[in-house]
């Protein structure tokens, strides 16, 4: 007991000094984080810098946006103020964190924070691919339903739950799919835009879509050589197959079913999802 309130007493003490005033990007792994960052990004650089150019995802993840909120808090990395030219001040914030960890989120004292999902079955063949298939380091499962089984509940189930509970405990938290994401992405960065406050501005919006497509990363990936997201753990782009209902693809109904009755013993089910 005293262990968890020391805790969450030196978790208020984090937020606080390096939380307040930000945009949390909380996501499951592989389900269209950086293209959301990208998104964002180039339109605050093109809405409040005036800027003609595309935004390199190199220089979101290193410079403009290099703050990763598990990274901060267990100080594998070492926060780093924005810039005064960043334009996520003229935007009213301070700063734009990514995360992949749902821990005392419901304490956050950030302003915004969105939520990005995927449906399930899409994820899991994704995350078998980034984590084993083209990985060059670790996480080698002999096939996919391995990986599954060894990843579904730390990295799909337990987030997905945790961003039901945060909107309905904070309220004021948007969730976005994947699969609306690369449908709707004009809709949808209107949409973020509007959760966040930012003026919205259409022509520009249609700029940032353009400057954050999967055509203009593979663009820069063949430039610098490497892959623009976790360069040292892929084999080849960060971009595989940017598509929906890839899942049909790899997994027989058996395996669509066992999948189904794990989630469903965790009262998620495939139809709260667009995956078919």
């Amino acid at each position: 007991m005293i262990k968890k309130v020391l805790r969450y007493f030196k978790y208020i003490y984090f937020s606080y000094s390096f939380e307040k005033d930000t945009i949390i990007i909380l996501s499951i792994r592989k389900s269209g984080t950086n293209y959301l960052r990208a998104l964002i990004t180039n339109y605050l650089y093109i809405f409040y810098n005036d800027k003609k150019t595309r935004t390199m995802h190199l220089d979101i993840d290193k410079n403009i946006f290099p703050n990763r909120r598990e990274g901060v808090y267990f100080n594998l990395q070492s926060y780093k103020k924005c810039k005064k030219d960043n334009p996520i001040w003229k935007a009213g914030y301070k700063d734009m964190m990514m995360s992949h960890w749902p821990d005392n989120i419901e304490f956050s004292k950030s302003r915004k924070i969105i939520c990005v999902f995927r449906n399930p079955l899409d994820n899991l063949v994704s995350q078998y691919f980034f984590f084993s298939k083209n990985n060059t380091v670790k996480y080698q499962f002999p096939n996919i339903m391995e990986c599954v089984r060894a990843r579904i509940h730390h990295y799909f189930i337990i987030l997905y739950k945790k961003f039901l509970k945060i909107q309905k405990t904070r309220g004021d938290v948007h969730l976005i799919s994947y699969e609306n994401l690369l449908r709707y992405p004009e809709v949808q960065l209107n949409q973020v835009l509007l959760y966040l406050g930012i003026p919205v501005n259409q022509d520009k919006i249609k700029l940032a879509v353009q400057f954050s497509s999967k055509e203009e990363v593979r663009k820069e990936e063949k430039s610098i050589k490497k892959a623009i997201h976790a360069e040292k753990l892929l084999k080849g782009s960060f971009i595989r197959s940017n598509s929906i209902f890839e899942w049909k693809k790899h997994f027989t109904k058996k395996d669509v079913s066992e999948i189904a009755n794990i989630l469903n013993e965790h009262n998620i089910h495939l139809s709260e999802f667009y995956y078919k």
